[in-house]
């Protein structure tokens, strides 16, 4: 708990909290923010997927994160979902298909 905030150890370097706040060594840190909208902690680490590795549970194999509301700063563990890259491919593809009946007249 740092200021009245729990955190959970992502790894030895970085903390998380269900929020999306982070932690580098204790001390508070701002996520970069990358050019497809995805938040950024160090290299490689995005914070999606380190929010979804501390606060969700992750069935076996679901190694795909996936954002529920499409919005892709959004990292509340109640907006992301762990998935198997054939699920989450899937669910794309389902998606993709509703907005394109969408738009036609």
């Amino acid at each position: 708990i740092f200021e009245g905030t729990e955190y959970r150890w992502y790894s030895r370097l970085f903390a998380v909290s269900a929020h999306g706040a982070l932690l580098r060594k204790g001390k508070p840190i701002q996520p970069k923010v990358r050019p497809d909208g995805y938040l950024e902690v160090g290299r490689h680490n995005l914070l999606h997927r380190m929010v979804v590795f501390c606060w969700v549970e992750r069935p076996a194999g679901a190694n795909h994160v996936h954002h529920i509301n499409g919005i892709r700063d959004d990292n509340r563990p109640e907006n992301l979902v762990a998935l198997t890259r054939a699920d989450h491919q899937r669910l794309h593809a389902q998606e993709k298909r509703r907005l394109n009946q969408q738009s036609r007249p």
